[in-house]
């Protein structure tokens, strides 16, 4: 968790002079981050996977109070076609693998 938080200092993603529960600032205990040599779990922010998100806001007919969804793992930008809205991840993942709704594996939208 340390190199995490020393990724998020340098790139000015966190108050580093906040006070941690060590008494120290952020920045000082992100400082101390060690990382082991040539680790490729924790990217550098110069070299991320994929340059956005696994999250995305939504706002409009669709989500008129906002929303927001996950959407690793999906390239598209845009989706046209009936939404099926549930209240948290487990409430629709219990709905497509009792078949309630069917998972359309290769159903692809024009963009």
């Amino acid at each position: 968790m340390a190199v995490i938080g020393k990724r998020l200092a340098d790139g000015g993603y966190v108050d580093g002079s906040a006070v941690t529960i060590t008494g120290r600032t952020f920045a000082q205990e992100a400082a101390e981050a060690k990382e082991t040599p040539g680790q490729e779990v924790i990217r550098p922010l110069t070299n991320p996977i994929k340059s956005t998100g696994g999250l995305v806001i939504l706002k409009g007919n669709l989500a008129p109070e906002g929303g927001v969804i996950k959407v690793t793992g999906i390239e598209r930008k845009e989706q046209r076609g009936p939404a099926r809205v549930f209240d948290c991840e487990e409430s629709a993942m219990q709905a497509v693998t009792g078949g309630k709704y069917p998972c359309r594996r290769y159903y692809r939208a024009p963009l």
